[in-house]
């Protein structure tokens, strides 16, 4: 199976520290991949529902203190995937993933855009710290690699959110990201 396309690997999941994010985006499509240990999911959503502007405000509401928050990973018409974060009083981010209930098997609009979650398929706990520095550099790396001085951003339909991906590089530097460090790792 293509890996932009839904592909799983399950597995033992492995200590906290293994969680990865990488975002890309490729001719109208923005490419989210996480893992953790031996767990991983690749997906995508395309700028006809733009997952990704709605996984940033996620992010900010998380590490502004909100206790869950989801953002729909879509795809052009129908189907794709929710991605659900909720944090815990230990200081973490529990992440599950499910595909959309029915997406292109539904007959009606309202079935085909219901809140109803399909199968979950990626799910796991990583530290705020941990999460927020991920996602903090991953922006990074889309800032630097594919915006260009006009903040548009290559193969998408949209600028560069330069607010949200601020906020969030601040509300993770209080939990221990270093832009500086960033900046020399993204070269």
């Amino acid at each position: 199976m293509d890996p932009f396309h839904g592909a799983v690997q399950s597995g033992t999941i492995a200590p906290m520290a293994s969680f990865g994010l990488d975002i890309e985006f490729r001719n109208g499509w923005c490419y989210l991949h996480l893992c953790d240990g031996d767990s991983a999911i690749d997906i995508e959503t395309s700028y006809l529902s733009d997952g990704f502007s709605e996984f940033l405000d996620a992010t900010q509401s998380l590490l502004g203190g909100c206790k869950s928050a989801s953002a729909v990973w879509g795809h052009d018409d129908v189907g794709g995937y929710f991605l659900d974060f909720v944090s815990d009083p230990h200081g973490g981010i529990n992440i599950a993933v499910h595909e959309t209930e029915r997406g292109y098997a539904a007959s009606d609009v309202e079935t085909m855009w219901s809140a109803a979650r399909g199968q979950c398929r990626f799910s796991t706990r990583v530290p705020i710290g941990d999460f927020a520095r991920t996602v903090a550099a991953a922006l990074r790396r889309v800032r630097v690699n594919a915006v260009d001085a006009t903040g548009a951003i290559e193969q998408w339909f949209f600028t560069f959110p330069q607010a949200a991906y601020e906020r969030i590089e601040r509300l993770a530097q209080r939990r221990g990201y270093d832009p500086a460090r960033a900046v020399r790792d993204t070269r």
